[in-house]
């Protein structure tokens, strides 16, 4: 299911924001948005839910177990751990396929494995690890109602393609939140601001970029760059408003995701406008842990070089 089909615009969303905005209790609000949750995720592949479902209590038992060391080295090893598991899984998925193909080359003559990429793995695993690693830096306390920890990581407002939002960002919400006239009002512009931007610019632009694929013309090589430079803007920060904007609809209020990159006056201008939430997770859990660019050149350079291959990693195909 994505937020532009016909079955979530008539029928999801309409359904779930009346009976959200009926329930009286802020914990009965809470199921109802991870039922609806898991029901958004399940919706076209029932069986990745197991994992959605296998990541948050992996996560919880490792947060609340995270919380019971005080040793700083076993605290260390046991963080790295939970995080390694997150990666582990994540890594599997993206790239086994990627790996028997490399040793194929070598007439080994392995069988590809019959699945797909889980959609929204790469978001919800980040959320996962910007859990353990708020805990573990003792940013926030450890979350011990596992309703809570379940909405932040599955709620279907970011859980398929994001915004990446940190859990420190997001922990005050869990337990209380309110959704204004304003909010609403804001929350419906921007949802149909974002529908605007996917269904009637980038998906039109799709159709335009793939009918100039074996275009060789100048003008055609031209459009067809132009086309595809707009229609993956278009697309992606068009489904990043309708998220956000859904997400104020139930009282949440997540950052803007995009600020007009295609403004930019330099190439890091650009990386702060474009997805501002990856970057931003970068920058939050890798950057800054390694020190930044207050170290010295050399460890300064390695940092950026980390941080560069670790996001093309992260968007890289199988």
């Amino acid at each position: 299911m994505t937020f532009s089909s016909l079955i979530f615009l008539f029928g999801f969303l309409p359904i779930i924001l009346v009976l959200y905005h009926v329930i009286p209790t802020g914990f009965m609000k809470n199921i109802l948005l991870i039922l609806a949750s898991f029901l958004f995720y399940a919706w076209d592949s029932p069986i990745y839910l197991v994992l959605l479902v296998l990541s948050i209590l992996w996560n919880y038992s490792a947060g609340i177990n995270l919380s019971k060391v005080s040793d700083k080295k076993k605290r260390k090893r046991l963080f790295w751990l939970s995080v390694a598991v997150n990666l582990l899984i994540l890594a599997f998925f993206k790239y086994a396929n990627f790996i028997v193909s490399i040793l194929n080359s070598f007439s080994l003559s392995l069988q590809p494995f019959s699945f797909h990429l889980p959609i929204g793995l790469s978001f919800f695993t980040f959320s996962a690890i910007s859990y353990l690693a708020d805990v573990y830096m003792e940013k926030v306390p450890v979350q011990k109602n596992l309703m809570k920890l379940a909405l932040y990581i599955s709620f279907f407002g970011k859980v398929n393609m994001g915004p990446i939002v940190q859990y420190n960002q997001m922990e005050d919400q869990l337990q209380k939140r309110d959704c204004t006239f304003e909010d609403f009002n804001e929350g419906i512009f921007l949802f149909f601001k974002g529908l605007f931007k996917k269904v009637l610019l980038a998906d039109r632009l799709a159709l335009l970029f793939a009918g100039l694929q074996h275009n060789g013309t100048v003008l055609g090589t031209w459009l067809f760059a132009i086309s595809y430079m707009l229609q993956i803007y278009f697309d992606f920060s068009g489904y990043s408003d309708m998220a956000i904007g859904l997400s104020r609809l139930f009282g949440f209020h997540f950052k803007p995701n995009f600020n007009h990159p295609y403004c930019a006056i330099s190439v890091q201008d650009f990386w702060r406008r474009w997805h501002i939430s990856l970057s931003q997770w970068f920058r939050d859990y890798i950057y800054i842990p390694l020190g930044g660019n207050r170290v010295s050149t050399k460890l300064y350079i390695r940092n950026i070089f980390v941080v560069w291959f670790l996001t093309g990693l992260w968007r890289s195909e199988e």
